[in-house]
């Protein structure tokens, strides 16, 4: 494949956030072969198989502290960087799987079953604000007033933090993530370094006053940091794109689709068709195989989970969303070292979400487009306007209809 074709199609993967149209680009660059060379030297790895295996591959490691200081002079004066390779997010072993421990422990599934009481009353809480500001504004955002804040809620009573900073800390988050990504203008990369300095200046103050609930914590800067950084866009993402089918979904079907036997299916499908984390970035820490190429030490690859999900040798018509296809595991959450501690909680999360929002959420519709972040490893919506569904007008009586009047003068 010519320089010129790969680039073309770098590009094209680059400039696409739209769930409905990104299935295209990761189609041609599955044509252009196992891996597809970037023009800044990485390597895209975007088959189903392929990624898997390099998930798992002990050769594979982040791009950490010591790759960064024989690469970079003068990264570590950028603070969200310094923070985000400080923190679990990305270290290597034998440090991570040390500091990774006890947020594991935290979340397991059996641990987040027994914090369903605190969850479900920060989501019960999230969408009565959300439902009171509608009522009061005639108009509210679905992201920034409820999946935004809603998942910062929860991290806050689980964590300790005051409730109070939910909304403050959602919004570092989303500022904090632009500095994981592989295209960093400055200004963002300024922004994120003002909120990660907020964040540590947070974490060292509030350390005494912290009381995090049974069986979580406590976690040091490291770990809040990851969780906070990572774990609370991740959400969002989920969140805002179950809003975004949820409002395709006619008023009379959405409680079939939202019922208990349905909710799993429909989180799975929603985290296959557009995975919070699209991209997961490794270097060669000595010679691999990769796609059955060999690969160099010293290689950065680029390994595209948003493509794998996509692939048709392992998901039939991966370009239709399907709830009730057969359920095939994915890696939403990553995979191997890496995986999220926070997946078991997200899902959860998730779940409780949408049988809220199907009971007291119903009349939705939007207002305005979704609007989304550009990317590439982050695509969380970012905006959903919406606004009360108008009743169906009634029908007009018939000719010779009897038409009542209620004690009040209205018809009835």
């Amino acid at each position: 494949m010519s320089s010129t074709r790969a680039r073309e199609l770098v590009r094209a993967w680059l400039g696409t956030t739209d769930p409905e149209a990104i299935g295209a680009v990761y189609a041609g660059l599955r044509a252009a072969g196992p891996l597809v060379r970037t023009p800044w030297g990485a390597q895209v790895v975007p088959g189903y198989a392929d990624v898997r295996r390099a998930l798992v591959d002990p050769a594979l490691v982040m791009l950490d502290s010591s790759w960064r200081d024989g690469r970079t002079p003068g990264w570590r004066d950028s603070p969200a960087t310094a923070a985000l390779c400080d923190s679990l997010l990305m270290q290597n072993p034998p440090e991570h799987p040390v500091n990774r421990r006890p947020v594991v422990a935290a979340f397991t599934a059996r641990s987040v079953a027994a914090l369903d009481g605190p969850i479900r009353a920060r989501v019960a809480a999230a969408v009565d604000d959300f439902a009171r500001t509608l009522r009061q504004d005639g108009a509210a955002d679905l992201i920034g007033d409820l999946c935004r804040p809603l998942p910062a809620a929860v991290l806050c009573r689980l964590a300790g933090f005051p409730g109070r900073d939910a909304a403050w800390l959602a919004e570092l988050a989303a500022v904090l993530s632009t500095g994981g990504e592989i295209r960093r203008p400055l200004d963002e990369l300024r922004a994120a370094d003002r909120a990660a300095g907020e964040l540590l200046r947070y974490f060292g103050e509030s350390a005494d006053s912290r009381e995090p609930a049974p069986g979580v914590g406590p976690f040091d800067t490291g770990q809040l940091f990851a969780l906070v950084a990572a774990g609370l866009i991740t959400s969002t993402h989920l969140l805002g794109n179950l809003c975004d089918r949820l409002l395709r979904t006619a008023p009379d079907d959405l409680a079939a689709a939202t019922a208990p036997g349905h909710r799993a299916a429909l989180i799975e499908e929603t985290l296959r068709w557009d995975p919070p984390v699209k991209l997961a970035t490794r270097r060669a820490a000595r010679r691999t195989t990769v796609a059955g190429l060999e690969i160099p030490a010293g290689t950065v690859l680029h390994l595209m989970i948003g493509a794998a999900h996509r692939d048709p040798a392992h998901y039939p018509d991966p370009d239709v969303f399907a709830p009730g296809r057969d359920h095939r595991p994915g890696f939403p959450f990553g995979h191997g070292g890496h995986f999220c501690p926070g997946a078991a909680l997200a899902r959860a999360q998730a779940e409780v979400f949408l049988e809220h929002f199907a009971a007291h959420l119903p009349d939705l519709r939007p207002s305005g487009p979704l609007r989304r972040r550009t990317g590439p490893s982050f695509t969380e919506p970012v905006g959903l306007p919406v606004v009360r569904r108008l009743p169906a007008p009634r029908p007009a009586p018939s000719r010779g209809e009897v038409v009542r009047l209620s004690p009040h003068g209205g018809l009835r």
